[in-house]
């Protein structure tokens, strides 16, 4: 039977022998041991192969590739003992206390990290925004400036609520300076307001209604108290709604002198300026001291005169017009 030798990552396999029968009928295995230590096992095609002992003290057995095993340096010692893939393979978990002293970055991972304990760290760096409960940064910025500015506007409340104090307090004096400087003391005789009534100091803390007057009249005073009066007549004069007349007495206009019996006294000169017939109706006489002169007809029943001068005559049979 021949042998073959196999050298794999610090193992020696031996002589390969046919498979063992447990029907006594197979080889014996122990024709592909080599040297005191040597192992048996099955490699990759499922034959008994030969593992030499290691040659290094100390060195341990494990998995070096996929359905192979070989002598490997312990954790620690001198060598290796494959990646971290390869021993977390074997052995995912730890009950030890495990320190990363990496002082960049000691733990990196690609996946969500779950914590049921506590976590504790000098400072939180990211975006924190799945975070609950947590006060962040430029919150707590933020919460400086409204604090900063709840104090200003307590302090501008403060100075408002002092200044509405004060003034209370002194409306208070106010208002009973005004009760005892009434304005008026009694008010039984204004009646009822109306529209365009007017009240008027009637005596010492005392007020009057003095009600509206009638269209065209003037305010003026009369016994040392306002009225409504027609224009310049003042109480000599009546109003009978468009017509203003005087039954006291005779009537002077532009006089220079008082007068004495005239009905209506007129200064200098009057001029009545009307196109319309009837132009001045006298019942009784006319007097005239100086001249009257006509530009048109007169027309009366008797003329009498002292001296008639006539430039131009003509008689006609006609009756008088009667005058009224």
């Amino acid at each position: 039977m021949s042998h073959t030798n196999i050298r794999m990552g610090g193992c020696s396999t031996g002589r390969s022998t046919q498979k063992y029968t447990g029907g006594g009928g197979g080889a014996d295995l122990s024709s592909i041991l080599a040297a005191h230590g040597d192992m048996i096992y099955a490699d990759s095609n499922i034959e008994a192969a030969n593992v030499s002992i290691g040659q290094t003290t100390g060195h341990v057995l494990t998995v070096i590739s996929p359905g192979e095993v070989g002598w490997q340096a312990v954790s620690g010692a001198a060598g290796s003992v494959g990646n971290l893939e390869q021993v977390t393979t074997n052995g995912p978990t730890t009950t030890q206390f495990v320190s990363f002293l990496n002082t960049a970055t000691s733990l990196s991972a690609s996946g969500n990290v779950v914590v049921s304990g506590n976590v504790t760290a000098s400072k939180f760096i990211g975006s924190g925004l799945e975070l609950s409960g947590v006060a962040l940064k430029d919150d707590l910025t933020d919460n400086v400036g409204r604090i900063s500015d709840l104090e200003t506007a307590n302090g501008v409340q403060e100075n408002l609520i002092t200044e509405i104090t004060t003034d209370l307090s002194s409306n208070v004096t106010r208002i009973t300076s005004l009760e005892s400087n009434a304005l008026m003391t009694s008010s039984s005789t204004l009646g009822t307001i109306q529209s365009g009534d007017l009240l008027y100091g009637a005596g010492a803390d005392s007020l009057s209604r003095l009600g509206i007057g009638l269209s065209g009249t003037v305010l003026t005073v009369v016994n040392a108290v306002p009225s409504w009066q027609s224009p310049g007549g003042g109480s000599l004069w009546s109003q009978d709604v468009a017509k203003l007349y005087y039954t006291g007495g005779p009537v002077g206009i532009g006089n220079t002198a008082a007068l004495t019996n005239q009905t209506l006294q007129i200064g200098s000169n009057v001029s009545i300026s009307d196109t319309g017939t009837d132009k001045l109706s006298v019942t009784g006489n006319v007097y005239v001291s100086r001249n009257l002169t006509v530009v048109d007809d007169i027309n009366v029943n008797r003329v009498h005169a002292r001296n008639v001068f006539i430039k131009n005559v003509e008689v006609v049979a006609e009756r008088p017009v009667k005058q009224r």
